[in-house]
């Protein structure tokens, strides 16, 4: 189907290529007259003798344009964009196929003023680059105040469970990077980092579902970018801000930005505490041997659990660039987070029947009460120094090397009562859990940008990444019996890549490959003590060593009238990471036991997507992009049972094939309202698995020989959607308003399936002193809706559970601005490399930027 897809696009941009092959056109680009910066989605309006628009289109991120399909006549071409005086120009088309180029023009910031005249309105929230959606987070009313986390969960396409992990179009391997690095976050921490992450710093998210060789394999659904506000100003500029919510919690932060002559200092510092109120059930049957078509359950269980958890957290960020010429350019970045946490929960168990049958399913067998305390500390820290050389606007060559850390101290106390309906026997369990993570690694990337004659695009790079993760688990039981492991997970890759692109009429091609080498080590050092004393050790090694090449190939073929057409193809990669390997039982909850699997082996994925983009002169924006994924050795969860307890671990299941479309749209539906709508449908299949790991191998993971050795399913095939809508309101008296709602379906997994669910969250802002200080106020999961339910279903146990990360909460937050605020920025629109405050040091390169 996808082939037929591709062929048909293929066939219509051919035919409308040779539409208009005869035909002429006009070409030119468009840059600041103060600054010499290209202006980017500048807006070209093509008129005839008679005043009626023929056709026209927009900039690119080089301020460039082309348009086609003008017939053989007299034109106006018209130059405009926001804030600037716009230009007009005469055109003469005397031949078929002639191109009309009218050179580099530039446009003049509009300086005049007769009298004070104030606009109120809104920025767009979403907007278009060439490989990227991104999404403005300083608009984003509801989620001020709260987390990174909260901010991502309100960006179409995201999601993010109740335990903090984060997909993209339905799929959990995504990358998340922090300013184009990924600055010491992984698979194992982004969960928290991204929790202690105030969103108050973060400027805007991109999204980016297929990149290029240029960047970095990992993810197979693709990469999700968090870039920090940077302010940049002719002089200084800054906030406070102050905040609290209904459950407790409250906020403190600020940031400052001085720009003097070669010099740029930035700091930004946030304390926030925060406090969530969860909770939970699930109700449980475990089940006789497949007799009939419906096994009878020889017991059941069910659970009913609060949890409140909170912390306080401090971050900071520090940024210096100088720029000794102005050729080279020479930047520090250092940031850091400390953080605590604490967390209580209580679960209650009723189990009628004891799963063998001795007791029958409509007997009371027990009821029991397991609390669980915890205490962490954790720190992040991330040093980075870059540099730029430029040898002119379109040659220049990148170097940074960063280092990154992350560290983890939880003390965590486990009891449990049982009490027995049939004997009145009371038991007691109690479980002292001490555990640590160190993880560290360095990074080193060079990055060379050229383009030649013809405005062919030639990039090439190198990146190194060296980790070094370790993680202890220190447990005693009530009986004085103990378990210490020691697990270390060590990674080292190489990658280089090389891409080039140019421009072939209105169509632009991009090809390229990724060469990456890595090799990994995991060693497992186990010591058991029994009561008597006694220690028996167990020492498991393993290392591999893969090499891989990623290629990529990139077509886009502009339309006439704002219209264009993306065909793209990259080969990308899931390796499994030190949580995933790491064979360590987590027992928060005694009937739901996890682990990792040292014998996971990564997975890969040949992507493909066909994007159509249209652009209106109003600014409205319809996006349709259809996609296929082919993925081979799919990690996935798999769940073994013994009697009523789960042990849940990774195991690569299968081939998995994906087949979707997404449609996001941004209307303007009056000068006070506008509506953006994403909506997402797939259909997947996940071919037949049989899983075997051998008896020795669930005695040394669960401590038990009985537990279910096989886990097998049938082909399956499922198909899941779920929308997002975003309406922004700008009202009377600097007051904004935004609502947004969100609905997921039914979601089929190997062993189950997840429940369809809803949210909304809603938030109101208020400007006073001419925007100097502004009050917002939203509400998340205002109808109490947001909640993760899921049912797990095998030939031995069925269960239903549902949970929930936080019940509705209310935010207040007061920001004060403070600086020259009417100060031009150096930088004119978009700034080098399409930053919109103007960046300091613009690092385009990179395997990971």
């Amino acid at each position: 189907m996808f082939k037929r897809l591709i062929l048909i696009a293929l066939s219509l941009a051919s035919i409308t290529m040779s539409a208009f092959a005869e035909m002429g056109n006009v070409k030119g680009q468009l840059k600041d007259a103060d600054n010499g910066q290209p202006i980017e989605f500048a807006t070209v309006a093509i008129t005839d003798n008679n005043g009626k628009i023929v056709t026209g289109g927009i900039t690119d991120i080089d301020g460039a344009f082309s348009i086609p399909g003008l017939k053989v006549g007299k034109y106006t071409v018209t130059c405009s964009y926001m804030g600037y005086t716009p230009i007009t120009l005469n055109i003469d088309i005397t031949r078929e196929g002639q191109t009309a180029n009218i050179g580099t023009r530039m446009l003049q910031p509009e300086t005049s003023q007769l009298e004070e005249v104030k606009v109120t309105g809104k920025a767009s929230q979403m907007r278009f680059e060439l490989d990227r959606k991104v999404f403005d987070a300083s608009n984003n009313i509801a989620a001020e105040g709260g987390s990174a986390s909260d901010l991502l969960a309100t960006v179409p396409s995201v999601e993010v469970d109740n335990d903090g992990s984060v997909s993209l179009r339905g799929n959990s391997s995504v990358t998340i990077w922090i300013n184009g690095k990924a600055s010491g976050l992984s698979a194992e921490n982004q969960g928290d980092i991204l929790q202690l992450l105030p969103a108050d710093n973060i400027k805007q998210i991109e999204v980016i579902t297929n990149p290029s060789a240029k960047y970095s394999p990992e993810g197979s659904a693709g990469i999700i970018n968090i870039v920090l506000k940077d302010e940049r100003t002719s002089g200084y500029f800054g906030s406070l801000k102050a905040g609290a919510n209904t459950n407790g919690g409250y906020h403190f932060s600020g940031n400052v930005s001085v720009n003097i002559d070669k010099w740029e200092f930035g700091l930004d510092l946030s304390r926030r505490h925060r406090r969530m109120i969860g909770g939970g059930k699930a109700h449980q049957e475990v089940l006789s041997p497949k007799i009939s078509s419906k096994p009878s359950p020889l017991s059941t269980l069910d659970e009913k659990s609060e949890t409140e958890n909170g912390g306080n957290n401090l971050f900071g960020r520090f940024k210096l660039t100088f720029h000794p010429t102005p050729k080279n350019d020479i930047g520090i970045v250092l940031a850091g987070m400390n953080g605590d946490g604490e967390n209580e929960e209580e679960i209650n168990y009723t189990q009628y029947g004891d799963g063998i049958g001795d007791v029958l399913t409509d007997k009371l067998y027990y009821t029991s009460v397991r609390n669980t305390n915890s205490d962490s500390e954790n720190k992040m820290r991330n040093m980075e120094f870059n540099f730029r050389h430029t040898f002119s606007d379109t040659h220049y060559i990148d170097f940074s090397a960063s280092k990154f850390g992350w560290e983890m101290d939880n003390n965590a106390e486990y009891k449990q009562r049982y009490d027995y309906a049939t004997t009145s026997e009371e038991l007691t369990t109690k479980q002292i859990d001490k555990s640590s993570t160190d993880n560290k690694g360095k990074v080193l990337q060079l990055d060379y940008t050229v383009t030649l004659a013809d405005e062919v695009k030639l990039e090439a790079g190198y990146r190194g990444q060296f980790q070094d993760n370790k993680s202890t688990t220190d447990r005693t039981e009530i009986d004085g019996s103990n378990m210490y492991q020691d697990f270390t997970y060590n990674q080292d890759t190489h990658a280089g890549y090389l891409t080039l692109g140019g421009k072939i009429g209105d169509m632009t091609i991009q090809g390229g490959v990724r060469a990456e080498q890595w090799e990994f080590e995991t060693i497992d050092h186990t010591t058991n003590t029994a009561t008597d004393g006694k220690e028996t050790s167990d020492d498991a090694t393993a290392s591999k060593s893969f090499f891989k090449f990623f290629p990529s190939l990139f077509v886009s073929y502009a339309l006439p009238s704002g219209n264009e057409l993306q065909v793209n193809y990259t080969r990308r990669l899931r390796r499994p990471w030190g949580g995933q390997l790491n064979p360590s039982r987590q027992i928060s909850d005694a009937y739901n036991i996890r682990f990792g699997n040292p014998q996971l082996t990564p997975e890969y994925t040949n992507a493909f997507e066909l994007n159509y983009i249209k652009v209106w002169e109003s600014g409205q924006t319809l996006s349709f992009s259809a996609y296929y994924r082919a993925t081979s050795d799919v990690m996935d969860r798999i769940t073994f049972t013994q009697g009523n307890i789960r042990y849940n671990t990774q195991a690569n299941v299968s081939d998995r094939k994906s087949l979707g479309s997404e449609l996001v749209g941004k209307n303007r539906i009056s000068t006070w309202m506008e509506l953006t709508t994403t909506l997402n449908l797939y259909y997947q299949k996940i071919e037949a698995y049989k899983f075997a790991p051998g008896k020795d191998w669930l005695a040394h993971m669960t401590g038990s020989t009985e537990t279910t050795s096989v886990v097998e399913g049938d082909e399956q095939k499922s198909f899941n959607w779920n929308v997002r809508m975003i309406a922004n309101f700008t009202l009377p008296a600097d007051i904004s308003m935004q609502a947004t709602g969100m609905y997921r379906g039914k979601s089929k997994g190997v062993q189950g399936y997840t429940k369809p669910m809803g949210g909304l969250d809603l938030g109101i802002k208020k400007s006073f002193l001419k925007d100097k200080l502004v009050l917002n106020v939203n509400g998340r999961n205002v109808l109490n809706t947001r909640k993760f339910r899921s049912v797990f279903e095998s030939e031995t146990m069925y269960q239903e559970s549902e949970r929930w990360r936080n019940k509705c909460t209310f935010n207040c937050t007061l920001t004060w601005k403070f600086g020259n605020l009417n100060l031009n920025k150096k930088n004119g629109p978009g700034g080098p490399e399409g930053d919109d405050d103007g960046g300091s040091v613009s690092y385009s390169g990179g395997g990971d930027d």
